[in-house]
């Protein structure tokens, strides 16, 4: 989801793919800067598909971590940590004189 090829410049050249025709090496990174146009191209190219990796790799334990709660939900018997809480809070303050 995210997408910022104002500033990005994996996001820019996946927006338009003349990004290193057009982009002034002064406001490139001094990293960068010194980078010819080809190996520059090559650069953002790996980059790019490194990024692909990754947010495919999260997609991925997105879907995992989906399954694992469904599977893992607790019965509706069970409290949860705020219900405890609140009965315990609740008992707490009858202890003390509260009347709720």
């Amino acid at each position: 989801m995210y997408n910022n090829h104002r500033w990005d410049l994996v996001d820019a050249y996946k927006k338009d793919k003349k990004v290193v025709e057009k982009v002034r090496k002064e406001t490139l990174p001094d990293s960068l800067q010194t980078l010819e146009d080809a190996a520059l191209l090559s650069l953002i190219e790996q980059k790019t598909k490194e990024r692909d990796q990754i947010n495919a790799k999260i997609r991925e334990l997105g879907v995992e971590r989906s399954k694992y709660i469904t599977q893992n939900k607790s019965s509706t018997s069970e409290k949860s940590l705020g219900e405890e809480m609140i009965k315990t809070i609740q008992k707490e303050a009858t202890k003390n004189g509260f009347k709720l």
